[in-house]
């Protein structure tokens, strides 16, 4: 469940070392773009990394939902709620490393899938 922060913000930024996404786990290599999103949780800042794929995937998925359901690091969680095959199915190709955009609801690998 996402949980309200007091800031917020995030950005798409160039790698200069090596990050984790918060969401596949896969490395951000140097030179990969990814999202940096911040926030200020009571009295403490957090920082999360989400790849381009990824960060795509999470909005999607809560934007389908029709609320912030998933929080940063939550989203393998959206992919079993939802048992769809369109949805695992974006979502392998997510954590193979791919950047799905604004299609991200939808996969070519599977015929009649949402």
């Amino acid at each position: 469940m996402c949980e309200i922060l007091n800031a917020y913000s995030e950005k798409l930024v160039i790698a200069r070392k090596p990050h984790r996404c918060c969401e596949t786990g896969r490395t951000i290599e140097i030179g990969e773009k990814y999202w940096s999103c911040r926030g200020l949780l009571e009295d403490s800042w957090c920082t999360y990394r989400q790849c381009v794929g990824a960060y795509h995937f999470s909005r999607a998925i809560n934007a389908a939902s029709g609320e912030c359901a998933y929080g940063f690091g939550e989203i393998h969680q959206a992919v079993e709620d939802w048992s769809e095959p369109a949805v695992a199915c974006a979502w392998e190709q997510v954590m193979n490393g791919a950047d799905l955009g604004l299609g991200v609801m939808k996969c070519d690998k599977v015929k009649g899938g949402a």
